[in-house]
């Protein structure tokens, strides 16, 4: 059944919001869990404090399919102040492996408060509230993704556990100049114009492997039971991955209704042997390639090279202007990436865990982790670009 679109509500909600110029100091600040009826009040807030929200072309859609028709779960809370809704926190089940174990774990996501009613302890009540909710279904830990100073600050403050190898996102850009105009998001550009002479990315010749390969390269609308196959041996390769499913991938890539995703999977004698995941945003009149996903059976290097100039010869048959990848340093992506013109962003984000209680087998397990046994991708961060 197809989600309906906004109402006429949503519009008059914001009118209500803008008008907002200080919140009254004599009502009660109610925290509870996020209702039926709640959807309009708390896009509309989302839409006012993020720009992304705000420019979406049907918010209220893209929100129940990520929050309300996930396979696992989700828990929702509100605040209210007389009644209307000043803040809201969500956080995402995610099924994580550690070492042998498979985690219960959340991504905390889209937390705002209307700005009148900020530095009032509404956005404390509600992670208290949501912190609660995930010690009732015995979460293991939490994580998030971000590159705000104000966050990173608080994140240093409160002793937070990062991976001992960091995280590298990488670009292959095909204009400097334009990406500084398109994209002014800050860093050093000096060692991204002496990477490309005359600010330029070398020719890189990605001849036809498949037809070499003895492999079969499709694109796939869906994930079946091949993929399922699949993924419970690429599991056990890693030391740290999200799990993959089946229904979880279906809903992730095939039923989101904001982005469109390109899967080619790579076959030898019908059998899923790798994948990668392409997405690309143009959303600001500058086309951004994503490689959203990348796993190769194990040992398959050859499939690992395969997929990354696939994915590259994708993105430049449709003139993407330039092109992202999340991976750790030292891994094997890495040197394959720099081999086809990919260098260190700018700017990256951050990647945080949060363990519920101290857990000496959990906090040593991340810590002794080596970049080939950590997998973590752009689709693991619902990062709507």
């Amino acid at each position: 059944m197809k989600v309906p679109s906004e109402s006429k509500n949503v519009k008059d909600l914001e009118m209500r919001a803008s008008n907002v110029t200080d919140a009254p100091r004599c009502e009660e600040v109610v925290t509870r869990q996020y209702q039926e009826g709640d959807d309009e009040e708390i896009v509309a807030l989302l839409k006012s404090a993020f720009d992304i929200w705000a420019k979406m072309p049907n918010p209220l859609e893209y929100w129940r399919w990520k929050y309300l028709q996930t396979p696992l779960k989700t828990h929702i809370a509100v605040s209210t102040v007389g009644g209307r809704i000043a803040g809201v926190g969500h956080t995402i089940k995610m099924n994580v492996k550690l070492g042998n174990r498979v985690l219960v774990s959340y991504l905390d996501d889209d937390f705002a408060t209307y700005a009148a009613y900020r530095k009032k302890g509404i956005y404390k009540a509600i992670q208290f509230y949501l912190d609660n909710r995930k010690n009732e279904n015995c979460a293991d830990f939490c994580y998030w993704i971000t590159k705000n100073p104000v966050v990173l600050t608080k994140v240093i403050l409160h002793e937070q556990l990062s991976f001992t190898t960091p995280f590298s996102d990488l670009i292959r850009v095909r204009d400097i100049d334009r990406f500084i105009e398109k994209i002014p998001v800050g860093g050093d550009f000096s060692s991204m114009r002496s990477s490309y002479q005359l600010h330029n990315i070398p020719t890189y010749s990605i001849e036809d492997n498949v037809a070499n390969s003895g492999f079969d390269l499709l694109d796939v609308d869906s994930f079946d039971e091949r993929f399922e196959t699949f993924w419970s041996g690429v599991a056990n390769e890693y030391d740290y991955i999200m799990m993959r499913d089946r229904d979880y991938m279906n809903w992730r890539f095939t039923l989101n209704p904001l982005q469109e995703y390109i899967t080619k999977a790579v076959l030898s004698e019908g059998k899923v042997i790798g994948y990668t995941i392409l997405e690309i945003d143009d959303s600001e009149g500058y086309n951004i390639g994503y490689i959203c996903d990348l796993l190769p059976a194990r040992g398959r290097d050859d499939v690992v090279l395969l997929l990354f100039k696939e994915a590259v010869k994708y993105f430049d048959s449709l003139n993407v202007d330039c092109i992202y990848l999340l991976t750790m340093q030292g891994h094997l992506y890495q040197k394959i990436a720099s081999s086809l013109g990919f260098i260190n962003a700018p700017v990256s984000n951050e990647y945080y865990l949060r363990f519920w209680g101290y857990n000496d087998n959990f906090y040593n397990t991340i810590r002794s982790l080596t970049p080939d046994k950590i997998y973590f991708s752009y689709s693991d961060s619902f990062d709507e670009h």
